[in-house]
């Protein structure tokens, strides 16, 4: 037998719900004290919670509960999760840790903001991320065509019933009546009530098979019958929703081949014109262009294609802001000016793949009406350039380029131009001084270059991978890219792994793929496994680091990485493991961004060396403890007040250290001290 306890039935504010005199909240009846939402289930042999909000420890006590032994978290508004901190009881209670369940997000998002909590003592974090994803918007698209089968049947369904009627994310009892008659379910349960319902009345007027729920009731329930649970879903992004809504089609981990834009990323066949033909390169470009510069933009957008070269921002947006009609010419430029530590993704682009490169400098001209596109590639990248410039030759010979670009009255000229190895020419603007023939300095903005930029004249820069996915994203329609990754954090990403794995590598796969499950499947795992990580660079030098407790949970996206205090960057993962001096390799970063900055602004020039001194006396443990918080001091000090992002960039690896192994930076200076 199944037992279902209600420990609340109230929506975010509950009910009463302060200050409100209306005679729902001032009803004396107790079937009109609603708690915030949350449910507990025992079947004799396993017990579980299903959300925690602000009444969670006086629901537990009222109803004598004293046993958990999972805990599911359905999304983390604060009205679902905010009574974490009682959850800390039960490994006390049971003398074992309790795991607490979630998707990948949510559960990497909660972790990440109660750090004090998850430790192999207390809370550990897990996630039932085992299948596809389906963000749901609003209350009408939860009955996509496999959750209707799924409803079939069904014996008893408890539902999110907000007040009479519906809105945008929650259910109301409008749209109850109607679900009531279409799955005909033996009975509706009604929970996540306002303080517009009340129960006497609204008792009245509901069908025999629908009752409204309160707080401490139980039910109990054969084990063999269909019960769904559906409501309080927040934005409608409820975990169960999404879990129930993907069945249809679990996920694997691994993208498809036939998925993957970059078929010869290993380089394992040639990359000449007539291989990369043979892959798909130059089908149909002449269509393509054919359906004009509109049809492309907004075909990018639809992809859903955010920048690859770091910041994220949609390519298609980006094209946008060009002006159609403007006195001066138009420019594209590739940044091909790779010079991330830890970072590779491009370099094997231009190896292995140029063609494809060649092909969405065209079809991106086209899109912003360039007719000259300059691709600047770092000095280094001597092969790279070689390939790179065969490859243009080649889109010359075939009329690929040139005054007539694949048969049509398009002209387009591309050129190739070598840096000469200066990391801040990565910088966009700082990129366009150095094609000007300037020293690289960033440039003040606003102006954007989109209205001011090479020359003085309307420019956009892309990094080599937005480039480069543009043809096959053409080709097989922006819905398709859409459909692969997670809701704002679309397509396919290129990731190179290094450090402390196996086997390094670079792999293409969606974005939103486990990072843990990148370099598993990938790299071979971490060496000596798992168990011996310490911490991950996620995405390229510039990024704060993740611990290994982080690192168990996180989604390698924009938005996951965000949201664990980190950023997907450029994709580049630096794996360290236990014998890692984890102050040292930091300090060694500080270096780098010591000796690259172009010393035009003063917090930069002044405050990347400032602070590899202290990282040196940090590494050394020949340090005071204030020192610490005097440099997390200046790391703050210089994010945010520097022309580029490179002042970001040397503050956050250093944030990242102090945030999650400043203990071991203080013991490194109590064990000087004790010697001294």
């Amino acid at each position: 037998m199944l037992r279902v306890t209600v420990l609340g039935c109230g929506a975010s504010l509950g009910v009463p719900v302060i200050g409100c005199k209306c005679n729902i909240c001032t009803s004396q009846s107790n079937y009109n004290k609603r708690t915030r939402s949350s449910i507990y289930i025992d079947d004799d042999n396993s017990q579980i919670l299903i959300d925690f909000g602000f009444d969670i420890k006086d629901q537990l006590i009222r109803e004598n509960i004293q046993k958990v032994d999972a805990a599911i978290l359905t999304h983390d508004h604060a009205d679902h999760v905010s009574g974490i901190d009682n959850l800390r009881v039960f490994p006390f209670l049971q003398n074992k840790p309790l795991a607490i369940f979630s998707d990948h997000d949510t559960i990497s998002r909660t972790v990440a903001r109660n750090q004090y909590l998850f430790t192999p003592e207390k809370l550990i974090a897990k996630s039932i991320d085992f299948f596809t994803k389906c963000t749901i918007n609003t209350i009408e698209q939860l009955f996509q065509k496999n959750l209707r089968i799924f409803l079939q049947g069904i014996k008893v369904w408890i539902l999110d019933c907000i007040a009479y009627k519906s809105n945008d994310h929650h259910a109301g009892l409008d749209k109850i009546l109607q679900w009531n008659k279409e799955f005909n379910p033996h009975q509706i349960l009604l929970t996540n009530m306002n303080h517009f319902i009340d129960y006497h009345e609204i008792l009245k007027i509901l069908p025999s098979n629908i009752k409204p729920l309160y707080d401490g009731i139980s039910l109990e329930f054969n084990k063999k019958e269909t019960i769904a649970i559906l409501g309080s879903s927040g934005s409608g992004k409820s975990t169960l929703l999404r879990i129930i809504n993907g069945l249809e089609s679990p996920t694997t981990g691994e993208l498809k081949n036939s998925d993957k834009v970059f078929a010869n990323l290993s380089g394992q066949e040639k990359c000449d014109i007539v291989s990369s033909k043979q892959r798909g390169d130059w089908d149909n470009t002449k269509d393509l262009i054919n359906k004009g510069r509109e049809w492309i933009i907004e075909e990018i957008k639809k992809s859903g294609l955010r920048g690859r070269g770091g910041a994220g921002f949609p390519t298609g947006t980006k094209w946008s802001f060009m002006p159609k009609e403007h006195p001066k010419p138009s420019y594209l430029v590739v940044n091909a000016d790779e010079s991330e530590p830890g970072t590779c993704k491009d370099r094997d682009i231009l190896r292995y793949e140029p063609h494809k490169l060649v092909e969405g400098c065209v079809l991106a001209s086209f899109a912003i009406n360039a007719h000259t596109c300059y691709i600047y590639i770092r000095g280094e990248f001597y092969n790279e350039a070689s390939n790179i410039q065969r490859a243009i030759d080649e889109a010359y010979a075939a009329g690929f380029i040139g005054p007539n670009v694949c048969g049509t009255e398009y002209r387009l000229d591309i050129y190739l131009h070598r840096g000469a190895g200066a990391y801040i020419c990565g910088e966009e603007t700082a990129l366009l001084e150095s094609l000007e023939g300037n020293k690289g300095f960033p440039r003040l903005k606003p102006p954007f270059p989109a209205s001011f930029g090479l020359y003085g004249c309307p420019t956009t820069i892309n990094n080599v991978e937005s480039i480069a996915v543009v043809p096959t994203i053409l080709r097989r329609g922006g819905e398709w890219f859409a459909s692969l990754g997670k809701p704002n954090n679309t397509g396919t990403k290129v990731f190179c792994i290094s450090g402390h794995v196996n086997k390094p590598c670079n792999v293409e796969e969606a974005l939103g793929i486990p990072l843990r499950e990148l370099i598993d499947h990938y790299a071979g795992g971490v060496r000596g496994g798992w168990d011996n990580l310490k911490a991950i660079i996620p995405g390229g030098s510039s990024v704060p680091l993740l611990p290994k407790l982080l690192c168990e949970e996180a989604n390698m996206d924009f938005d996951s990485l965000k949201a664990l205090g980190s950023a997907l960057g450029t994709g580049g993962i630096i794996v360290m493991d236990n014998s890692t001096d984890i102050i040292y390799a930091i300090a060694r970063l500080s270096k780098f961004y010591m000796h690259e900055s172009c010393g035009q602004c003063t917090p930069c020039r002044e405050g990347t060396g400032w602070m590899w001194r202290i990282m040196m006396k940090l590494v050394r443990g020949q340090a005071q403890i204030e020192e610490i918080d005097q440099l997390l001091d200046t790391t703050k000090m210089i994010e945010g007040r520097t022309i580029c992002a490179l002042g970001d960039a040397a503050a956050w690896p250093i944030q990242g250290l102090i945030r999650h192994f400043r203990h071991e930076i203080e013991d490194r200076i109590k064990n000087y001290s004790q010697f001294m």
